[in-house]
């Protein structure tokens, strides 16, 4: 039932904020290139954490992330960051580790 629920929320969540959003690039019958996907990621990236927010919170991941690393300890190489490091800032600060090796 917490899952339909928060699926639910997250749902309008995300619905909501669309309301303001405008296109990055027009559509158009051509695929995208290299450039047309960095513009779109570099327009949506800012905003994404606080997007993800919400529906993060009502899914309880914030709190699977923190047990899933509550026992790290050493290096930690973090694959496909992106955005979610500064998600992932306040739990690494949190645990006993040596070094982060961040593959972005």
């Amino acid at each position: 039932m917490g899952a339909v629920v928060a699926g639910a929320a997250s749902g309008y969540y995300f619905s909501s904020a669309a309301k303001d959003h405008k296109p990055v690039l027009e559509v158009t019958d051509k695929l995208p290139d290299k450039e047309d996907r960095r513009t779109v990621f570099d327009q949506l990236a800012p905003k994404y954490d606080k997007l993800l927010w919400f529906p993060e919170m009502m899914s309880g991941i914030n709190f699977k992330r923190h047990k899933l690393l509550f026992n790290v300890k050493g290096d930690v190489l973090e694959i496909a960051a992106g955005t979610g490091m500064q998600r992932m800032q306040s739990i690494y600060l949190s645990i006993s580790i040596s070094n982060i090796y961040i593959c972005v």
